[in-house]
């Protein structure tokens, strides 16, 4: 269990230091490639590198409100520190905590993950990139990540998997993107 929790706390650790490192660390450079709704980014140590520090796909799903676009969930699969995959979401904020996050597609769910830790901008659950899962995101054109409020009630946000294939195989393959993009905020 220890092991598990370690496991899952450098993960989540690699995730927000992903995210946030490249605002920080002047001489990275943030390499990034998109195949439909998701994108394949990999953070370089210096120009002209052939092999990325650290790379994930992502997905961050918006929904429009009445001043704009707002951020309900984002979803990354990358590396751990053992070189196994692994999704990390970050949710929104409200949530009832022990029950958790799970992806959904048709009848069928995940294995549910309890939410590790909330800070500002979320709460955070990591997932294993089980097979089953993977498989179904390669052969699908939707799926959904399940969660409930604090009031109880059950969240269903549905995500386009257009891409997901092609992201997730260059992700597999270690090549690094062709397009180095600018870094915009989600909502851009």
């Amino acid at each position: 269990m220890t092991k598990t929790l370690f496991s899952a706390f450098v993960a989540v650790l690699a995730f927000l230091s992903f995210n946030i490192q490249s605002l920080v660390d002047v001489g990275a450079q943030v390499l990034s490639e998109r195949y439909g709704s998701w994108s394949y980014r990999c953070e370089v140590a210096e120009p002209n590198a052939v092999k990325a520090s650290s790379c994930e796909v992502s997905q961050i799903v918006q929904v429009e409100q009445e001043d704009g676009a707002v951020d309900v969930l984002h979803i990354a699969l990358a590396k751990d520190g053992k070189g196994a995959l692994q999704f990390t979401i970050l949710a929104p904020l409200n949530l009832h905590l022990p029950s958790g996050f799970a992806f959904a597609w048709g009848k069928k769910t995940s294995s549910n993950s309890q939410f590790l830790t909330c800070s500002a901008t979320g709460c955070i659950s990591v997932l294993p990139a089980e097979n089953a899962v993977i498989s179904t995101f390669k052969k699908k054109n939707e799926a959904s990540g399940l969660f409930r409020l604090a009031n109880g009630q059950t969240v269903k946000i549905v995500f386009s998997l257009k891409g997901f294939t092609k992201a997730y195989n260059a992700l597999r393959s270690g090549t690094l993107p062709a397009v180095n993009l600018p870094q915009q905020s989600p909502a851009s």
